[in-house]
């Protein structure tokens, strides 16, 4: 990192140029030659304009730091520091449980923490297949992501299991049915 080439801008002229990356935060070293430096040194020691530092990733973007907009500088981060980033996500998890289940909720099946509540509390808190399991999970059309109730895990799992076709739910009640019958006789 420390031989990258920064674009600068001249504090005295305004004219770009590059300059190393460790030398952007010395004041003096934001003029494009020695001319500029003195000229505006010695009408005025403290210059009123920053430097503007354009990123070498995206030169669009706004400079956040070791010459990289925020995005990539976030980026080049995680992967030299993967399990800070990792325990950082860990730790907000833990800190704020709620958080992430509404935001989970909103993110795939487009509900608030609020509905999902209101849709609990109207199904008694039990699952809308077999009624005897507390519901925690979401059931919704694959097709158009329509939320239809909330069901327990294996109830969830057994519908996605049979492709949500109701043949396929029939022809296993029938064969069930069936095999009970031969099971009384």
């Amino acid at each position: 990192m420390k031989n990258l080439q920064q674009l600068v801008k001249c504090f005295a002229c305004n004219k770009p140029f590059k300059k190393r990356l460790s030398e952007i935060k010395v004041s003096a070293r934001h003029f494009c030659s020695r001319d500029c430096f003195q000229k505006t040194w010695a009408n005025d020691p403290k210059p009123h304009k920053r430097t503007l530092i354009v990123p070498i990733c995206h030169p669009e973007r706004q400079h956040h730091a070791k010459g990289m907009c925020a995005e990539c500088y976030g980026l080049d981060y995680a992967k030299a520091n993967p399990e800070a980033r990792k325990n950082a996500a860990n730790g907000y998890a833990k800190r704020h449980p709620a958080r992430l289940r509404d935001s989970r909720l909103r993110h795939q099946y487009g509900i608030t923490a609020k509905a999902f509540a209101v849709k609990f509390k109207e199904q008694g808190g039990l699952c809308a297949v077999c009624h005897t399991r507390e519901a925690t999970d979401v059931d919704h059309r694959h097709s158009d992501k329509q939320v239809r109730d909330l069901l327990c895990r294996t109830c969830n799992q057994a519908l996605g299991l049979l492709r949500e076709s109701i043949a396929i739910v029939y022809s296993a009640a029938a064969y069930l049915e069936k095999w009970e019958a031969r099971a009384q006789a």
